[in-house]
């Protein structure tokens, strides 16, 4: 549960994309650009939030195994897409996951 990972809200996501597609500068034909939050979030605290905002407790078994190619951080720098298309996410995980049970209801 010490993994760490970049999570994003799907409306950051759209709306990056939307900035991209609507951008008119003379560009390159081909870039590349991390699309995340640029914060990372513990599994364990990912998992905690969740238990928090749905008021459920959720079952987990782990296995101690790690894959060999995975690594335990993952944290992406969004500095070139924030400074290229003048974008940068609104939605931190919590309230994320709050619209999340608003527009869905509980899990």
């Amino acid at each position: 549960m010490d993994t760490v990972r970049d999570y994003i809200h799907l409306d950051d996501m759209t709306a990056a994309i939307h900035s991209i597609i609507k951008d008119q500068k003379p560009r390159l034909a081909f870039e590349v650009f991390n699309l995340g939050s640029g914060k990372g979030y513990s599994l364990e605290y990912v998992l905690q939030s969740i238990e928090k905002v749905f008021n459920k407790k959720i079952s987990l078994t782990f296995s101690e195994v790690m894959m060999v190619d995975e690594s335990p951080w993952c944290i992406l720098n969004i500095d070139k897409i924030k400074a290229s298309y003048d974008w940068e996410p609104k939605i931190e995980l919590l309230p994320g996951l709050k619209k999340l049970k608003e527009k869905f209801g509980s899990i």
